[in-house]
């Protein structure tokens, strides 16, 4: 066990008859001295009885997981969806029958974010065909996504559905023409839930209000809860969900001792119903608080930063530290070359300075494909590789899977997922990397023959002996044998029953393994992900066509909904399969999730108005759907504005708590399409470096030698190191 400093031996010691309330900033230990006390429960637990610790998301609960006590003895170290579930499943046939579903002697069905999408179309669809929500302009996924998180807040709040519509009329201000739909996404949710009490389905809404309304109130199911727990710990209480605080209430009554863990800068898991406000009603009578604000993180540089970023007129005698040594701030004028600029940084401290890869991660509002390609290639020429997090992105979207749905549409094409040339060029170049683009877009012209039906062209193979010469002389053999086994296995499994999740496991073992494909000899570590996620969903959704009606899920409704851009769950965590030597790029918010420090942190695009703007969908307000929110109330341009400044305040907050040396942002006044952008983030740093211009030599102005011509007013960023270097 780690040694403790006073404040968290105050937590892990605190006597066991006792509940605690423990809050602080990020990186200050809470975490830490909450294993302590964990190990202590687990010491002075009694035969029969067990301790639950709760975390918001699975992979937070690793450092729980890890304490053992010396005869094996562990705590029960979930979420509160995962207990939910389990808790479902043991008491169904108690409240099956009055729950209102009609199979109460067999489990139910549990759906997955992804098979409850698929349910909700074949629902949705003859509306939205109709033009019922027209007024939206959107695609079919987002809506079918918008729909189903609006279901999963409003039962997150415990607030009933049947509301829903009464309370985003009330506070809307917008187009006028929004306001049938919020009415049709009302009918629509009541109608997807009699289908699954109907087929006994269970989505994650119907899970949270049946737990709520039908087993949490059984006095026998409060006698279970007495008897099984005799601790309860719960993690990061600000990023769960509104109901999962009036279950640690309720528990925190029943067991001898319960601890809160609460990060005064959470709160980023709103767009799943986390409620910060909720989790500090948590600190009540009775429960004894204990702050933590002595980071273990932060060099006292950063510390200053924090304090002059949280308040501009912070009294400088008062700082510990120096603001303007914790960052370093570069305005450019084109994207490209603030993509350049950052590159150019990174390698000078990767290569320059000798600092370790993982002691760097890359943060952005929004990490689009044009971002990422651009970052890719220029880090790629400093011999840097680079490892992107984009949870919960669409299949489709994600060019490893993206490159297995197109083996799919070729051994199923009557499942009619949408094939391109360009998807087949990627495929052939994921398996097979023996061949470089140009010569491969010369070998396609041939490799495959193309039926063109009813407006969708469906792709056949064909065997390298059998692709004219002229087509195939700028290949290598290994390749053309490496197609050629390619070509018949997709011939031989054509239209074949097998379920797919199988066949792509087969594939992934009989065929990728053989010479010259990509999973023969050295496998990158993050090769395998791709099929991990893919195989598990098929299985997940084979297992739910098993379970339910002929016709209910068909392949072909996974296909569309996959090719329409389908929120795909999370199945594994990715961040854990990050190369060893490789540089994370991240959005800002699931950086924050993942609760990494790093020593250097590079903030990209700070013009950009996502750092401020918080993304508030129509259908899913955050603040409209929850607790909060006063019926009546009018969700308009101030409140949003009041709603951006916090969310970015706490946002900056959040990151620098994870911030050891320091800070570099980057900003273009140009977006990657060419257009102005300003946000309020890049006020915020002019206005810092304002304050601390007097501190700054002369030689700030002296412009760089080497400039861009097209930039010929660039200023050269890196001044200080350069003064610093030459003794002035």
């Amino acid at each position: 066990m780690k040694r403790l400093t006073e404040i968290q031996n105050r937590v892990a010691k605190a006597p066991l008859s006792k509940s605690l309330f423990v809050e602080g900033l990020p990186g200050c230990g809470k975490t830490t001295a909450a294993c302590a006390r964990l190990a202590r429960m687990l010491a002075a637990q009694r035969a029969g009885k067990r301790t639950l610790v709760f975390t918001p998301v699975a992979s937070a609960g690793e450092a729980y997981r890890s304490v053992v006590t010396e005869d094996g003895r562990r705590g029960w170290v979930t979420t509160f969806n995962g207990f939910v579930q389990h808790n479902l499943n043991l008491f169904w046939p108690l409240i099956a029958a009055e729950a209102g579903f009609p199979k109460a002697a067999t489990a139910p069905l549990f759906l997955t974010i992804e098979t409850a999408q698929v349910v909700l179309q074949s629902v949705a669809e003859p509306l939205w065909v109709s033009g019922a929500f027209n007024a939206l302009q959107w695609t079919l996924s987002r809506f079918l996504n918008q729909t189903t998180m609006a279901m999963h807040k409003m039962a997150a709040a415990g607030i009933p559905f049947r509301s829903y519509a009464e309370r985003m009329r009330s506070s809307w201000s917008g187009d006028g023409a929004i306001l049938p739909v919020f009415d049709l996404v009302q009918r629509l949710g009541e109608s997807f839930k009699e289908i699954c009490r109907t087929d006994n389905m269970l989505d994650y809404a119907l899970q949270l209000e049946i737990y709520r309304e039908f087993l949490a109130p059984k006095e026998s199911y409060r006698r279970w809860l007495r008897d099984q727990f005799q601790f309860f710990i719960h993690d990061n209480v600000e990023e769960d969900i509104p109901l999962a605080h009036e279950f640690g209430a309720a528990l925190r009554e029943s067991t001898e001792s319960g601890t809160f863990i609460c990060d005064e800068l959470g709160g980023f898991r709103s767009f799943m119903g986390g409620d910060p406000e909720s989790a500090k009603r948590l600190r009540s009578d009775g429960v004894t608080s204990v702050s933590l604000n002595e980071s273990f993180v932060c060099s006292k540089n950063v510390e200053a930063l924090a304090k002059v970023v949280n308040d501009v007129f912070y009294p400088a005698e008062d700082l510990k530290g120096e603001p303007r040594e914790a960052y370093r701030f570069s305005l450019t004028r084109y994207y490209p070359r603030m993509i350049k600029d950052a590159a150019r940084d990174i390698a000078a401290l990767v290569h320059g300075q000798g600092v370790s890869r993982d002691e760097i991660v890359i943060v952005a509002p929004l990490v689009s494909d044009v971002m990422y390609t651009l970052f890719e290639r220029e880090l790629r020429q400093q011999n840097i590789e680079t490892f992107a997090f984009r949870a919960s992105r669409g299949f489709a979207a994600e060019v490893d899977s993206r490159c297995l749905l197109t083996l799919l549409a070729l051994v199923h094409p009557d499942w009619g997922f949408p094939v391109r040339i360009l998807d087949l060029a990627q495929m052939i170049r994921y398996f097979i990397p023996l061949i470089d683009p140009l010569r491969l877009q010369l070998f396609l012209v041939k490799a495959f023959e193309i039926d063109e039906d009813g407006g969708r062209s469906a792709f056949t193979p064909v065997r390298s002996p059998d692709i004219p010469e002229k087509y195939t002389r700028e290949c290598s053999s290994a390749f053309l044998d490496a197609f050629d086994t390619l070509a018949v296995w997709i011939l031989e499994n054509r239209d074949t029953e097998f379920p797919p999740d199988r066949t792509m496991a087969d594939f992934f073992h009989d065929v990728l393994t053989r010479p010259g494909f990509a999973a023969s000899g050295t496998v990158p570590d993050a090769f395998p992900l791709g099929f991990i996620r893919m195989i598990e969903s098929l299985k997940k959704y084979r297992r739910a066509m098993e379970a339910l009606p002929e016709g209910r899920l068909t392949w072909p409704m996974y296909m569309k909904a996959v090719a329409e851009g389908m929120v795909s769950a999370t199945y594994h965590d990715a961040a854990s399969v990050q190369p060893r030597d490789s540089l994370l790029i991240s959005l800002a918010g699931g950086f924050i999730g993942l609760n990494r420090p790093f020593r250097y942190q590079f903030w990209l695009n700070a013009g950009s108005p996502s750092w401020w703007e918080r993304i508030q969908g129509t259908l899913t307000n955050d603040a409209v759907l929850s607790r909060s929110w006063q019926v009546g109330e009018i969700w308009d341009d101030m409140k949003k504005y009041e709603r951006n400044q916090a969310e970015m305040r706490r946002l900056v907050l959040s990151l620098l708590a994870r911030c050891g040396e320091r800070v570099y942002v980057y900003a273009s006044e140009l977006n990657e399409s060419g257009l102005d952008q300003k946000s309020n983030l890049l006020y915020l740093f002019a206005e810092l470096s304002a304050r601390f211009q007097t501190r700054i030599t002369p030689d700030y102005l002296i412009r760089k030698k080497e400039a861009d011509p097209e930039e010929p007013e660039l200023w050269d960023e890196n001044w200080f190191n350069a003064t610093a270097g030459n003794g002035s």
